[in-house]
């Protein structure tokens, strides 16, 4: 069993939305002050690519991409998904997949980095398995709250 992922739709925003996982809840209130359904739309509205994760029973499991940030060619990637991508059957499967993007935006990005709720030990683990370093820790956010910038670099 594997996940897939293609152009997200609109209407992916409110399948997704109320079936997020609650570690990405926490960051997205912390971080910006909005709720699941704000952060996928504002997502997908600023991401120059945004995609949906689909399990193999067809089900919606998350939604990733990137936004273009500044002038010096730097992205901010992000993922937002529910507890289902998380299960070993997804997840294996989805880092292979996720690996593939990232050496494509990697290609097309000079540099990558964006912030993780120090407690989403479930996303620092993928993280680092796309091999994304680790720095500043820090209180930071809308609802201040202790993130970890990850990056990477050409």
């Amino acid at each position: 069993m594997s996940v897939t992922y293609r152009t997200t739709i609109e209407a992916d925003i409110a399948i997704l939305a109320p079936n997020m996982r609650e570690q990405d809840r926490h960051e997205v209130f912390c971080s910006h002050g909005v709720t699941p359904l704000e952060a996928l739309n504002i997502s997908f509205s600023n991401s120059s690519e945004c995609n949906t994760i689909i399990d193999h029973n067809e089900k919606i499991v998350g939604m990733f991409g990137v936004v273009l940030s500044g002038s010096d060619n730097a992205g901010t990637p992000w993922l937002l998904a529910t507890k289902a991508l998380s299960e070993k059957k997804n997840i294996r499967s989805f880092i292979v997949k996720a690996s593939g993007w990232i050496q494509d935006i990697q290609g097309r990005f000079d540099k990558l980095s964006n912030r993780v709720h120090a407690d989403n030990t479930t996303s620092i683990k993928w993280l680092r398995s796309l091999g994304f370093s680790f720095d500043q820790e820090a209180i930071w956010g809308f609802h201040p709250a202790k993130f970890i910038r990850f990056y990477w670099n050409k």
